[in-house]
């Protein structure tokens, strides 16, 4: 297990939204900075998918959280993300550790949850944030 205990979300692990993954979050870690990737948000289906492209000039906006427990929390939400580890590229999500962007200036090293299927029928949200 890595030791960074950041996490970057953007979709319904949200505070804003009421479910069960994100009100479990919500007590497993605390919020520290909204903040962006490069890159490119889709709308799956009543959730977003976020890819990283690293020279974009389009940003995927969200939330860098603290976890309390790194390997609990990650455990947890890689069910919930339908991520496998023993087989990666058969999981809805992939987790891998990014560089983000904080709104208030500082770069942190944060696991994120990419999606991990083709995107070229899916809708695009071109703000980058899931809520406009």
């Amino acid at each position: 297990m890595s030791e960074v205990d950041l996490l970057f979300i953007y979709g319904t692990l949200l505070p804003a939204f009421k479910n069960p993954a994100s009100t479990w979050l919500k007590g497993n870690s605390e919020s520290l900075s909204e903040g962006y990737m490069p890159g490119m948000l889709y709308k799956v289906a009543d959730y977003p998918g976020a890819v990283y492209l690293y020279q974009s000039v389009t940003n995927v906006y969200g939330l860098i959280v603290k976890m309390n427990d790194a390997a609990n929390v990650l455990s947890y939400l890689d069910e919930y993300e339908d991520v496998n580890p023993e087989n990666p590229d058969k999981g809805e999500y992939i987790r891998q550790v990014l560089t983000i962007t904080g709104f208030d200036g500082v770069k942190r090293k944060c696991w994120v949850y990419l999606y991990n299927s083709d995107v070229s029928d899916l809708e695009i949200i071109k703000s980058g944030d899931y809520f406009t």
